[in-house]
């Protein structure tokens, strides 16, 4: 099942890495601020091993930018240098 999944995993191309977001650590969540930033490494650690592409982005990330990334079209960035 493993190795079907990674199989699976490395024909996306729109998997979206978000980075982590602070947390207000107030008792009630389980993880505090730096198993949240672990995990989120491992996360892209495993992903990074087993050749899985994937996009990172924040959650301030223009959507529509991160639109074009996926669909591989110019940025807005680089369609204001092409004028």
């Amino acid at each position: 099942m493993y190795k079907k999944a990674i199989e699976a995993a490395t024909n996306y191309t729109n998997i979206i890495l978000l980075s982590p977001q602070k947390i207000v650590e107030d008792g009630i969540r389980y993880q505090n601020q730096a198993n949240i930033f672990k995990i989120h490494n491992m996360i892209k650690n495993f992903l990074d091993e087993h050749n899985v592409s994937y996009i990172e982005a924040d959650y301030t990330v223009d959507k529509q930018e991160l639109v074009r990334k996926i669909l591989g079209l110019n940025t807005t960035e680089d369609l204001k240098k092409n004028t």
